[in-house]
């Protein structure tokens, strides 16, 4: 209960919008001014007990004016006047009540009170304030001090007993002050570090939720950056890549929609899981397609990067092989295949969008005949392009598919498969032999028996002639 009377006190004069440190100040403010009219007042009744009626008043006034400031503050929400006012009276009345009792030795040196008012104010005070405090506070030793030998034969003395309980009321006081002031402190402090660390514990959970829906390289990117960001872009010579799953749509109509969304979310996240091993900036998931493209914002160089995309579309259609045989062996009857894109070139990469939502991308043409490569691939095919051919064609086996007609180039461009080096893939998918100069590689899934059969025969015929 006493608590939640002193705690509504020190609301005075405050609203919800202010700041920690506001509300700080304020509440400094106000907890002075309650000690010092609490201290006030029993100066008065004891000097008025010890019938030095005229001495009793300054303490009197004190606590009166305290009050009334705190009413107009709590009316008129006046801090900078509030504040003000309560620091002239604390710093004045002192020196006065020390002027009433006949000087500093009388007093018990009872202008220490305005000394510990001073000390406080520093806590609520601008530093232009704090500074006319001192220079009032100066101002007011200096003159009482001048003045102390003529308060003393004016007054009369006291006898030594009344002096020593003024001094030792002063010296238990004003450390009771501090020690409470300071201890309000401790407690205002604990609190804030408690919030920092709560607010700390916020934004770690926050910025972990965010970078699930960014590429970590540009989630790293924009916290390490100074720059607020904004509509930039950059041209880049970047490998770009492209996936989808063959068929998808029309297995999402005979599937459960709660299925599919688990097929899809552990897929993407085998894929994810391989495209962060091999350095790829996962652009976006477009439905169940993916965008993965390498050279931003690192780049080992054009050959490396797209070296590394290759790898890394090839170990996804590895790992295609492991999730088929998975799901088959769960229940699933829909076997799912994908087919990849790839293509190098110059991009154009940045911020796309408006100032309130960003998009983190890349595009342009080079961006465009990647997808044209993926939607013109063959299930569990990877098709590059020329441009990429040429950065990988003595790490990875390639052959050469065809010349495409694509939409938005003048120029029909030349594509190649990688072929996948792994037993176990090529035995599922291909035939090959590489034997004397004879190199063949068949693919089971779209050639037929006659087609083989008719193109062995031309090629015998050219042999022989």
């Amino acid at each position: 209960m006493r608590r939640n009377v002193i705690g509504n006190i020190l609301e005075i004069g405050g609203s919800a919008t202010d700041s920690a440190e506001e509300k700080l100040s304020n509440h400094t403010m106000i907890l002075m001014g309650l000690f010092m009219s609490v201290g006030g007042v029993l100066w008065g009744v004891v000097l008025f007990l010890f019938d030095l009626r005229l001495a009793s008043l300054p303490p009197t006034v004190y606590a009166i004016l305290t009050v009334l400031n705190f009413l107009i503050l709590h009316f008129f929400k006046t801090k900078k006047f509030a504040r003000f006012a309560q620091v002239t009276i604390s710093l004045s009345l002192p020196f006065l009540l020390q002027c009433c009792l006949g000087g500093f030795e009388n007093s018990g040196a009872v202008m220490l009170w305005a000394l510990l008012a001073l000390i406080v104010s520093f806590g609520f005070l601008t530093p232009t304030s704090r500074l006319t405090a001192v220079i009032f506070y100066a101002t007011l030793l200096a003159a009482t001090t001048y003045w102390n030998t003529e308060f003393r034969t004016i007054i009369r003395p006291f006898p030594d007993y009344v002096r020593q309980i003024l001094y030792m009321t002063n010296v238990l006081s004003i450390s009771l002050g501090i020690g409470i002031i300071f201890s309000y402190y401790l407690r205002m402090s604990n609190d804030i570090k408690q919030a920092l660390r709560q607010l700390e514990d916020e934004k770690a959970t926050l910025i972990s939720r965010l970078s699930k829906y960014l590429a970590p390289q540009i989630f790293q990117s924009i916290f390490k950056s100074k720059s607020e960001g904004g509509l930039s872009s950059s041209r880049k010579n970047l490998t770009v890549f492209f996936s989808d799953i063959k068929g998808f749509t029309a297995m999402t109509d005979t599937m459960e929609s709660e299925a599919v969304t688990e097929l899809l979310n552990e897929y993407f996240e085998e894929m994810s899981q391989i495209a962060l091993k091999h350095g790829g900036t996962i652009d976006k998931f477009i439905g169940d397609a993916i965008m993965i493209f390498f050279g931003d914002p690192e780049t080992r160089g054009a050959r490396e990067d797209a070296i590394a995309c290759v790898k890394m579309a090839i170990e996804m259609q590895v790992k295609m092989i492991e999730l088929r045989r998975k799901w088959s062996s769960q229940g699933s009857q829909n076997a799912l295949h994908v087919r990849v894109g790839i293509n190098t070139g110059y991009c154009t990469v940045g911020n796309f969008g408006s100032k309130d939502k960003l998009d983190y991308t890349a595009i342009g043409a080079q961006v465009n005949l990647a997808n044209r490569l993926e939607s013109a691939a063959k299930v569990d095919q990877i098709l590059i392009s020329e441009s990429t051919y040429a950065h990988v064609k003595e790490t990875f086996p390639c052959i050469y598919m065809a010349k495409y007609k694509v939409k938005g180039f003048s120029e029909v461009v030349q594509a190649y498969q990688v072929v996948i080096d792994r037993p176990d893939y090529l035995q599922d998918f291909y035939l090959s032999r590489n034997v004397n100069g004879l190199k063949i590689v068949v693919d089971r899934r779209v050639a037929d028996k006659a087609m083989i059969r008719k193109e062995f025969d031309r090629i015998i015929q050219d042999f022989e002639n």
